[in-house]
Protein backbone atom coordinates (compact mmCIF):
# COMPACT_ATOMS: atom_id res chain seq x y z
CA UNK A 1 0.00 0.00 0.00
CA UNK A 2 1.41 3.36 -1.04
CA UNK A 3 1.30 6.70 0.76
CA UNK A 4 -1.60 8.84 -0.37
CA UNK A 5 -3.83 5.87 -1.21
CA UNK A 6 -6.22 6.26 1.68
CA UNK A 7 -7.45 9.05 3.89
CA UNK A 8 -7.92 6.65 6.80
CA UNK A 9 -4.61 5.07 7.76
CA UNK A 10 -6.19 3.08 10.60
CA UNK A 11 -6.55 0.37 7.96
CA UNK A 12 -2.77 -0.04 8.42
CA UNK A 13 -1.54 -1.75 11.63
CA UNK A 14 -0.28 0.27 14.63
CA UNK A 15 -1.83 3.63 13.80
CA UNK A 16 -4.82 3.58 16.16
CA UNK A 17 -2.67 5.17 18.87
CA UNK A 18 -1.65 8.05 16.57
CA UNK A 19 -5.24 8.67 15.39
CA UNK A 20 -6.54 8.66 18.98
CA UNK A 21 -3.79 11.04 20.13
CA UNK A 22 -4.48 13.38 17.22
CA UNK A 23 -8.22 13.40 17.90
CA UNK A 24 -7.57 14.11 21.59
CA UNK A 25 -5.45 17.11 20.52
CA UNK A 26 -8.21 18.48 18.25
CA UNK A 27 -6.70 17.32 14.95
CA UNK A 28 -9.56 17.92 12.46
CA UNK A 29 -8.36 15.10 10.21
CA UNK A 30 -8.14 12.49 12.98
CA UNK A 31 -11.52 13.55 14.34
CA UNK A 32 -12.92 13.00 10.86
CA UNK A 33 -11.34 9.53 10.64
CA UNK A 34 -13.19 8.46 13.78
CA UNK A 35 -16.59 9.72 12.63
CA UNK A 36 -17.48 7.01 10.15
CA UNK A 37 -20.34 7.53 7.71
CA UNK A 38 -22.36 10.61 8.76
CA UNK A 39 -26.16 10.39 9.08
CA UNK A 40 -28.35 11.90 6.34
CA UNK A 41 -28.90 15.61 6.74
CA UNK A 42 -25.46 16.23 8.26
CA UNK A 43 -23.59 19.30 7.11
CA UNK A 44 -19.98 18.47 6.21
CA UNK A 45 -16.89 20.15 4.81
CA UNK A 46 -14.49 18.25 2.57
CA UNK A 47 -10.85 18.60 3.57
CA UNK A 48 -8.80 16.91 0.88
CA UNK A 49 -8.25 16.99 -2.86
CA UNK A 50 -9.79 19.20 -5.54
CA UNK A 51 -13.03 19.52 -3.51
CA UNK A 52 -11.22 20.73 -0.39
CA UNK A 53 -13.15 23.45 1.42
CA UNK A 54 -16.50 22.74 -0.19
CA UNK A 55 -19.49 22.24 2.08
CA UNK A 56 -22.62 20.21 1.51
CA UNK A 57 -25.42 18.12 3.00
CA UNK A 58 -25.36 14.34 3.27
CA UNK A 59 -28.20 12.71 1.33
CA UNK A 60 -30.20 9.62 2.42
CA UNK A 61 -28.11 6.46 2.18
CA UNK A 62 -28.80 4.05 -0.65
CA UNK A 63 -28.77 0.31 0.12
CA UNK A 64 -26.67 -0.21 -3.02
CA UNK A 65 -23.76 1.75 -1.56
CA UNK A 66 -20.99 0.24 0.49
CA UNK A 67 -20.59 0.84 4.21
CA UNK A 68 -17.69 3.24 3.60
CA UNK A 69 -19.35 5.59 1.11
CA UNK A 70 -22.13 8.15 0.94
CA UNK A 71 -23.36 10.96 -1.29
CA UNK A 72 -23.44 14.67 -0.62
CA UNK A 73 -25.21 17.56 -2.30
CA UNK A 74 -22.56 20.28 -2.36
CA UNK A 75 -23.72 23.85 -1.80
CA UNK A 76 -22.01 24.95 -5.02
CA UNK A 77 -23.83 22.35 -7.18
CA UNK A 78 -27.36 22.34 -8.65
CA UNK A 79 -29.89 20.46 -6.46
CA UNK A 80 -30.01 17.46 -8.82
CA UNK A 81 -26.21 16.93 -8.72
CA UNK A 82 -24.83 14.56 -6.08
CA UNK A 83 -21.19 13.74 -5.42
CA UNK A 84 -19.82 10.51 -4.00
CA UNK A 85 -17.57 10.48 -0.92
CA UNK A 86 -15.43 7.45 -0.11
CA UNK A 87 -14.15 7.17 3.44
CA UNK A 88 -11.03 5.29 2.30
CA UNK A 89 -10.06 8.15 -0.05
CA UNK A 90 -11.66 11.37 1.18
CA UNK A 91 -11.35 13.51 4.28
CA UNK A 92 -14.25 15.44 5.78
CA UNK A 93 -15.30 17.21 8.97
CA UNK A 94 -18.70 18.00 10.43
CA UNK A 95 -19.75 21.63 10.31
CA UNK A 96 -19.06 23.85 12.12
CA UNK A 97 -15.38 22.85 12.07
CA UNK A 98 -14.21 25.34 14.70
CA UNK A 99 -10.78 26.94 14.90
CA UNK A 100 -7.76 24.85 13.86
CA UNK A 101 -5.34 23.82 16.65
CA UNK A 102 -2.30 26.06 17.18
CA UNK A 103 0.17 23.23 16.45
CA UNK A 104 -0.89 22.83 12.82
CA UNK A 105 1.79 24.01 10.34
CA UNK A 106 0.98 27.21 8.41
CA UNK A 107 -0.38 25.62 5.23
CA UNK A 108 -3.56 25.26 3.19
CA UNK A 109 -6.06 22.58 4.24
CA UNK A 110 -5.32 20.22 1.35
CA UNK A 111 -1.56 20.31 2.05
CA UNK A 112 -2.21 19.64 5.75
CA UNK A 113 -4.45 16.67 4.97
CA UNK A 114 -1.67 14.96 3.00
CA UNK A 115 0.98 15.73 5.62
CA UNK A 116 -1.29 14.47 8.38
CA UNK A 117 -1.60 11.10 6.65
CA UNK A 118 2.18 10.79 6.37
CA UNK A 119 2.68 11.71 10.03
CA UNK A 120 0.00 9.31 11.26
CA UNK A 121 1.59 6.51 9.25
CA UNK A 122 5.05 7.47 10.53
CA UNK A 123 3.89 7.39 14.16
CA UNK A 124 2.29 4.01 13.57
CA UNK A 125 5.46 2.63 12.01
CA UNK A 126 7.84 3.89 14.71
CA UNK A 127 5.69 2.42 17.50
CA UNK A 128 6.32 -1.33 17.38
CA UNK A 129 6.08 -4.04 20.01
CA UNK A 130 4.76 -1.46 22.48
CA UNK A 131 7.81 0.79 22.23
CA UNK A 132 9.06 3.65 20.09
CA UNK A 133 12.06 2.94 17.86
CA UNK A 134 13.48 5.58 15.50
CA UNK A 135 14.03 4.43 11.91
CA UNK A 136 15.59 6.79 9.38
CA UNK A 137 14.24 4.90 6.36
CA UNK A 138 10.66 5.32 7.60
CA UNK A 139 11.24 9.06 8.06
CA UNK A 140 12.38 9.74 4.49
CA UNK A 141 8.91 9.65 2.80
CA UNK A 142 7.78 12.62 4.93
CA UNK A 143 10.83 14.67 3.87
CA UNK A 144 10.35 13.74 0.21
CA UNK A 145 6.64 14.61 0.28
CA UNK A 146 7.32 18.07 1.73
CA UNK A 147 10.07 18.66 -0.85
CA UNK A 148 7.97 17.48 -3.82
CA UNK A 149 5.11 19.77 -2.76
CA UNK A 150 7.60 22.64 -2.28
CA UNK A 151 6.25 23.34 1.19
CA UNK A 152 7.87 26.25 3.08
CA UNK A 153 8.41 24.26 6.26
CA UNK A 154 11.16 23.54 8.76
CA UNK A 155 11.52 20.58 11.04
CA UNK A 156 10.06 22.44 14.02
CA UNK A 157 6.78 23.02 12.16
CA UNK A 158 6.31 19.31 11.56
CA UNK A 159 7.64 18.26 14.95
CA UNK A 160 4.77 20.01 16.73
CA UNK A 161 2.30 18.20 14.49
CA UNK A 162 4.04 14.86 15.15
CA UNK A 163 4.11 15.44 18.90
CA UNK A 164 0.36 16.09 18.83
CA UNK A 165 -0.03 12.58 17.36
CA UNK A 166 1.92 10.95 20.18
CA UNK A 167 5.56 10.98 19.07
CA UNK A 168 7.78 11.03 22.20
CA UNK A 169 9.76 14.14 23.17
CA UNK A 170 13.08 12.29 23.04
CA UNK A 171 12.77 12.23 19.23
CA UNK A 172 12.46 16.02 18.93
CA UNK A 173 16.11 16.92 18.28
CA UNK A 174 16.65 14.05 15.84
CA UNK A 175 13.39 14.74 14.05
CA UNK A 176 14.15 18.44 13.47
CA UNK A 177 17.77 17.91 12.44
CA UNK A 178 16.93 15.02 10.12
CA UNK A 179 14.13 16.89 8.39
CA UNK A 180 16.05 20.12 7.89
CA UNK A 181 19.15 18.30 6.65
CA UNK A 182 17.21 16.05 4.25
CA UNK A 183 15.01 18.84 2.92
CA UNK A 184 17.92 21.23 2.34
CA UNK A 185 19.96 18.46 0.71
CA UNK A 186 17.18 17.71 -1.78
CA UNK A 187 16.78 21.40 -2.63
CA UNK A 188 20.54 21.79 -3.10
CA UNK A 189 20.87 18.64 -5.23
CA UNK A 190 17.67 18.79 -7.30
CA UNK A 191 16.25 22.32 -7.01
CA UNK A 192 12.51 22.89 -6.40
CA UNK A 193 12.87 25.52 -3.72
CA UNK A 194 9.95 26.02 -1.31
CA UNK A 195 7.17 28.34 -2.46
CA UNK A 196 7.02 31.05 0.20
CA UNK A 197 3.46 32.04 -0.72
CA UNK A 198 2.28 28.63 0.44
CA UNK A 199 2.96 29.66 4.04
CA UNK A 200 -0.40 30.93 5.28
CA UNK A 201 -2.29 30.74 8.59
CA UNK A 202 -3.32 27.08 9.10
CA UNK A 203 -6.46 26.14 7.15
CA UNK A 204 -7.11 29.79 6.23
CA UNK A 205 -7.29 28.70 2.60
CA UNK A 206 -8.30 25.32 1.25
CA UNK A 207 -5.99 24.78 -1.69
CA UNK A 208 -2.89 26.60 -2.81
CA UNK A 209 -3.57 28.29 -6.12
CA UNK A 210 -0.50 28.92 -8.32
CA UNK A 211 0.03 32.30 -9.87
CA UNK A 212 -1.92 32.88 -13.07
CA UNK A 213 0.18 33.53 -16.14
CA UNK A 214 -0.24 36.27 -18.68
CA UNK A 215 -0.86 34.30 -21.93
CA UNK A 216 0.62 37.07 -24.06
CA UNK A 217 3.80 37.67 -22.12
CA UNK A 218 4.18 34.17 -20.66
CA UNK A 219 4.81 35.68 -17.24
CA UNK A 220 3.22 35.33 -13.82
CA UNK A 221 0.68 38.03 -13.00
Amino acid sequence: MQYGEVARPQYIPNVHRAVSAGAANSCPFCIGRKLGRPPPGSKIRLLMGFRSGRTGTVTPHDIAWGADEFCVQLDCDPPEVLQRVLLRHDQYALEPCGNPPSWLPPLATDDLARLDEFIVRLCGTLFRNRKWVWQDDEFYPLVIRAWLDRLPLRGLDLWEMSAAHGMPKRFKSRFIKSFDFGFDLLVHAHGRRPIKRKRVPPMSTYRYEPKRKNPAAGQDL
